[in-house]
């Protein structure tokens, strides 16, 4: 037999499939479409044609069956791709869909739009999709205050809108939060809450199903976001899912949280990408930014971040010059080091001294801390403001670097006051702070650093007999009067501590914003990109200071009561030089409030009152 006459053979014993009655084709139908609703992840892979990584189609998957799901992940492992996609199911597999998805800003979400959905959903990663889009079965329309994506085979649609005010209005079937951190929690309630609405198929319009509870179905809820901080409202929302996700209740809780592990697991980045990535950023922003970890205080801490976040107002800390810089600016008549001073404004130089590089099971200090702050009164002239402009630190073995840098900074920020810790070994430096210096790069010629002049103040730091004693050791007979020795006392400490506390709950002293938020802001502006590092590193080196200030080092101390005086204890290995440093040049600045006080009160009394009251009766 020829291999034709097989293959004849072959057909004619194959029994000819029987076609499916009409109520068979309606059941299989109605199997598939319960199956695919159970189970977004194996639509989306078999009949939207779109690959996705394992732990993609376990997020899809808990989406489909939630009914309020929660998703925390590190940058870069696709959440918004992942929320355009489960929006996109849904309108599929239910007709008549209305879901909101919403962002921080129009134009992040005209980007979610166009990069997640128009770009790659409809474009290059589904087949099935992109023949919806081009045969207009799909359809995007962008709107001066939101963007509509129409699904014109069944009636449903996805509106994209920003947190605002004006997006009340619409009614929706699902929910979904890009970046929900950014969101005010105010506007998330009173908007986009209220927007839920259960859809109603066709079928329940029958009197058969119109009145079956039953059958009504739920609203979906989904939020995403990285991480950030324990205090932001997205902490205490995740909280709740997790914990209800634990319980036994009527609605479907389910959270899922990733960090850049997965990533590399995936080879979405390779660990070399990793590692470029954590040399450009502080250690605090790698913990959020690359390890899913959110910040906040320990239990009993004696600072709160809440207290340090309200006041994180500049958005620019003090960035020094460089050598060049400064001679450049100079010789073409700018002042390059920093803004003009403000009436009546005191600048204060910082400084605590370490003088090990490695921290000992009795000490915590192994920085030596250099920070700037200014402060100034107010319009009523009733409280002083404060601004902690600048910090940076360097090891302990490095004795000449940190002396020379202080004399930089004293030059650069136009210091008025130093308040320097004298205590042990910083004592033996007065001799090289107190002499007079030549800047060779800078061809300037620096006096030495005397004592403070105002002994009333002085003598709030330190004892008169130890100020005396350095006052006589000062080798430069023309030094500068700016130096307050700081030798710590148990009361001392409290009232550096009591003082800083009051400073940040009456937002008396302002920091600047955090690392993340100054890059963010670069890049909105265009400028980071066009940064060498070093100009990225010095640029954002006070934020990165100052974050490490209050997340490592403020919000992990506990209080303790010692002979009746406030003691501020670390746990572990942590540090407390960086704040211990800054609440130096508040407290100054609060004693500075308190003349400020006096004064007008003495001012305000009128002789003749008092003569008045005193006249014999």
């Amino acid at each position: 037999m020829t291999l034709e006459e097989l293959i004849m053979d072959k057909k004619k014993r194959i029994k000819r499939k029987r076609r499916l009655t009409k109520d068979e084709r309606k059941r299989q139908v109605r199997d598939w479409c319960t199956f695919y609703r159970r189970n977004w992840d194996i639509y989306a892979v078999e009949r939207l044609k779109i690959n996705l990584k394992m732990f993609q189609r376990l997020v899809i998957h808990l989406i489909g069956v939630s009914d309020i799901f929660y998703l925390m992940c590190s940058r870069g492992l696709s959440k918004t791709f992942m929320a355009a996609l489960a929006a996109f199911i849904e309108c599929l597999l239910y007709p008549n869909s209305h879901i909101v998805l919403t962002a921080a800003t129009l134009k992040t979400a005209k980007k979610m739009v166009t990069d997640k959905m128009q770009d790659e959903l409809c474009g290059r990663f589904s087949p099935v999709l992109n023949w919806m889009y081009e045969n207009k079965l799909i359809e995007f329309h962008y709107r001066d205050e939101e963007i509509v994506v129409n699904f014109n085979m069944n009636d449903s649609w996805i509106r994209v809108l920003p947190a605002v005010e004006g997006s009340r209005g619409e009614r929706a079937t699902a929910l979904i939060f890009e970046e929900c951190r950014l969101l005010k929690k105010t506007i998330v309630d009173s908007v986009f809450v209220p927007m839920r609405s259960a859809r109603v198929p066709a079928y329940r319009t029958k009197p058969e199903y119109e009145n079956d509870k039953r059958l009504v179905e739920r609203t979906k809820i989904v939020y995403l976001t990285s991480t950030r901080y324990k205090h932001e409202w997205f902490w205490t929302s995740w909280k709740s899912c997790v914990n209800n996700f634990f319980a036994q209740t009527k609605l479907v809780y389910n959270i899922f949280a990733g960090d850049i592990l997965t990533s590399i697991y995936h080879n979405f980045k390779t660990e070399e990408d990793v590692e470029a990535d954590k040399a450009q950023m502080s250690d605090i922003e790698a913990r959020m930014e690359l390890y899913n970890e959110p910040q906040g205080e320990i239990e009993g801490s004696f600072y709160t971040l809440q207290m340090f976040n309200a006041n994180r107002i500049i958005k620019k800390a003090f960035v020094p010059p460089t050598t060049e810089e400064y001679i450049v600016k100079y010789s073409r008549g700018e002042f390059p080091w920093f803004r003009e001073k403000k009436d009546n404004e005191i600048r204060a130089l910082y400084v605590d001294f370490a003088f090990t590089d490695t921290v000992n099971e009795n000490s915590t200090a192994d920085n030596t801390v250099i920070g700037c702050m200014s402060g100034y009164p107010n319009e009523n002239k009733t409280r002083f403001l404060r601004n902690c402009d600048y910090m940076e630190t360097y090891s302990g073995s490095e004795k000449d670097e940190s002396l020379l840098r202080i004399r930089e900074l004293f030059f650069y920020y136009d210091v008025d006051v130093a308040l320097i810790d004298l205590r042990n070994g910083g004592e033996d430096r007065w001799q090289d702070l107190s002499k007079s210096y030549f800047h060779e790069e800078l061809g300037i010629q620096m006096s030495g650093l005397g004592i403070y002049d105002n002994d009333d103040i002085v003598n709030f730091f330190c004892d008169k007999k130890k100020a005396d004693n350095l006052r006589s050791r000062t080798v430069d007979t023309n030094a500068s009067k700016v130096v307050i020795p700081v030798i710590g006392t148990d009361e001392r400490n409290n009232n550096y501590h009591l003082a800083m506390k009051s400073a940040l709950q009456n937002h008396l002293i302002r920091f600047p914003v955090d690392e993340m938020t100054a890059k963010d802001d670069l890049i909105d502006k265009g400028v980071y990109q066009t940064m060498s590092a070093n100009e990225k590193m010095r640029t954002l080196l006070g934020h990165v200071q100052l974050d490490i200030m209050i997340i490592d080092e403020a919000i992990k101390l506990q209080q303790v009561i010692k002979k009746g005086f406030v003691s501020l204890v670390v746990a572990g290995r942590n540090k407390r030089d960086r704040i211990v440093a800054c609440e130096y040049a508040n407290y100054f600045f609060h004693l500075k409030e308190l003349e400020m006080i006096k004064q007008q009160q003495q001012q305000n009394w009128n002789i003749d009152d008092w003569q008045v009251w005193a006249k014999p009766m």
